[in-house]
């Protein structure tokens, strides 16, 4: 499945269920009725941002290398303490 229909499908499930709840509380106040379709798109809205992530996270996998470079030079002894109080003085 392409990433803009797995997206798609991800977002339109809760928002989906989320209709249906309203549908099914016509006699709530108007306030909870809000608070039910936002939090639909809440929830569509991070599923779709997951399935990007992981979307991105492939990508990614795909693009690395096979496998890990040797380094080109090595790596420089980090100062210690004694070198510090050398400087300071």
């Amino acid at each position: 499945m392409a990433e803009r229909e797995r997206v798609k499908k991800a977002i339109e499930a809760p928002v989906a269920e989320a209709a249906k709840l309203l549908e099914e509380s016509r006699g709530a106040d108007a306030e909870t009725r809000l608070a039910m379709r936002i939090d639909g798109w809440g929830r569509g809205l991070a599923a779709g941002l997951e399935e990007l992530a992981v979307s991105l996270a492939e990508l990614r996998r795909s693009a690395a290398p096979e496998a890990p470079r040797a380094p080109t030079s090595a790596p420089r002894p980090s100062p210690s303490r004694e070198d510090d109080v050398a400087v300071e003085a």
